[in-house]
């Protein structure tokens, strides 16, 4: 059982379907994270968001994130393994985001494709901006949102220069 769950190999040229596994974890990450929030109210409100986060991490196979979860439960000492939660959750959405960077010139080679990611971050955006607005993953968030497809020109000159 891996703490991190690595992106299954994809075949050249299958950058839908890679976007779309991606999407879909990041997506999952982001719930999971605000879940975690949720689970550092104080009382019967925070016990109940850390029940839903058990169940939603165990559910996607969050295994670190579901035994964090189980952890926050623990009056008063509950807020480490909380803050923990929150604190892996932000590297694993960082680490998706720059790998999503790092395929934004390929994915606007075909009009549409980044569009489940832009859902998935229109779609937390305002939750996330909430918590902490320098946060790295918020600037990664807005770049990936800002992201301009290359013009004709820079796609060609990209083309010729790896051939």
């Amino acid at each position: 059982m891996s703490l991190i769950r690595h992106s299954p190999h994809f075949e050249v040229g299958s950058e839908n379907t890679w976007v779309t596994w991606h999407a879909k974890y990041l997506d999952s990450l982001l719930k999971s994270t605000l879940l975690a929030f949720a689970s550092m109210v104080p009382s019967i409100p925070g016990i109940l968001g850390a029940c839903a986060a058990v169940t939603y991490d165990a559910t996607h196979e969050l295994w670190l994130g579901a035994v964090l979860s189980g952890l926050s439960v623990i009056p008063l000492a509950g807020y480490l393994p909380g803050a923990g939660k929150i604190v892996w959750n932000f590297r694993l959405i960082d680490s998706e985001l720059r790998a999503l960077e790092d395929i934004l010139p390929r994915i606007h080679e075909t009009p549409g494709l980044i569009e489940p990611v832009r859902t998935v971050i229109r779609t937390y955006f305002e939750q996330i901006t909430k918590i902490n607005s320098s946060l790295p993953v918020m600037k990664r968030l807005q770049a990936i949102m800002d992201a301009v497809p290359p013009g004709p020109g820079i796609a060609q000159a990209e083309k010729s220069n790896s051939t």
